[in-house]
C-alpha cells in the first residue's frame, strides 16, 4: 500500500490565512510614493521650469529694450561721457554701441541662467549647513520665481530716470528708488559708501526674501526657520558682494 504524498510545510494554509495584502505588489500600483507623503508638501506634481523661465527673460529683455531705447540712450550716454570725460563720442562710436546694446538682447537668456544657477547653489549652501532636505531643483525654481523682484527694481529705476528726463548726471544713475538712501539721503558728486550700504537696503531686496520664503515654505515643505535663514543669509552674501564690489570699484574711479 502506497503511502500519500505529504504537502509541503505551509501549503495547506494558502488562499485561507493570508491575505492578498502580505504578496509583494508586482502590479506597480501603490508603489509610487515620490514625496507625496512628505509633511507640507504639495501631492500635484510641479509645474516645468522652462515656461517661467521664457517668462522671466522676455520681461528682462523688454525692461532692456525699454531702458536702452528710451532712457539711456546713445545721446544720453554720449552726454554723461562728455560731462566725466570732456571728450564727446563720435557718430562711428555711437553705432557700435547700439549694435552692442541689439547683440545683448540675445545674450539675456544666458546671463539669466548662469544668475539663477549661482544663486540656487549659493542657496544650496545654506540649506546644507542648516541641514535641510531641500532639492536644487527647488531651490533653482525658488531663485528663478525671486528674480521676478530683481526686475521689479530694474523696472522701478528705469522709470525713474524716464522720468528725470535727458538730462541725466551721474550720480543720478546710482540712485535706487525704493531704498532707504534714496528716501533720507541725496547722492553726491563721489561715490559714499554709506550711501550705497543704505541702498541695498530696499524694498524689492525684501521682496526676493519673501518670494523664496513662499517657495520653500509651501512648495519644497521647508520648516518656517529653514525657509526664512536660507533667503536671509542668501540676500545678506549677495548685498556684501555688492558693496565690496561697490567699494573696489570706487577705488580703481578715484
Amino acid at each position: 500500500m502506497r503511502k500519500p504524498l505529504l504537502d509541503p510545510p505551509g501549503t495547506d494554509d494558502l488562499g485561507s490565512d493570508h491575505p492578498d495584502t502580505d504578496r509583494p505588489d508586482t502590479s506597480g500600483r501603490g508603489s509610487d510614493r515620490s514625496g507625496s507623503d512628505r509633511p507640507g508638501t504639495n501631492s500635484l506634481r510641479a509645474p516645468p521650469i522652462w515656461p517661467t523661465f521664457a517668462f522671466m527673460a522676455g520681461i528682462w529683455m523688454a525692461v532692456a529694450l525699454y531702458t536702452n531705447e528710451r532712457v539711456l540712450t546713445p545721446q544720453v550716454l554720449a552726454n554723461l561721457a562728455g560731462r566725466g570725460s570732456g571728450s564727446e563720442m563720435s557718430s562711428a562710436q555711437m553705432d557700435n554701441f547700439q549694435l552692442l546694446e541689439r547683440l545683448s538682447y540675445g545674450f539675456i537668456p544666458v546671463v539669466l541662467a548662469l544668475r539663477i544657477a549661482v544663486t540656487a547653489l549659493l542657496l544650496q549652501m545654506f540649506t546644507m549647513l542648516l541641514v535641510a532636505e531641500i532639492h536644487y531643483r527647488d531651490l533653482f525654481r525658488a531663485s528663478l520665481w525671486g528674480f521676478s523682484a530683481v526686475i521689479y527694481g530694474m523696472f522701478l529705476q528705469t522709470l525713474r530716470l524716464d522720468l528725470l528726463g535727458p538730462g541725466l548726471t551721474v550720480p543720478e544713475l546710482s540712485v535706487v528708488p525704493d531704498s532707504l538712501a534714496a528716501l533720507f539721503l541725496n547722492p553726491g558728486p563721489s561715490l559714499s559708501i554709506g550711501y550705497a550700504a543704505l541702498s541695498l537696503l530696499n524694498l524689492h531686496g525684501l521682496l526676493w526674501i519673501a518670494v523664496i520664503f513662499t517657495c520653500l515654505r509651501f512648495r519644497s515643505g521647508a520648516s518656517p526657520r529653514h525657509a526664512l535663514l536660507i533667503p536671509l543669509a542668501g540676500w545678506t552674501t549677495i548685498s556684501l558682494a555688492q558693496l565690496g564690489l561697490t567699494v573696489f570699484m570706487a577705488q580703481i574711479l578715484l
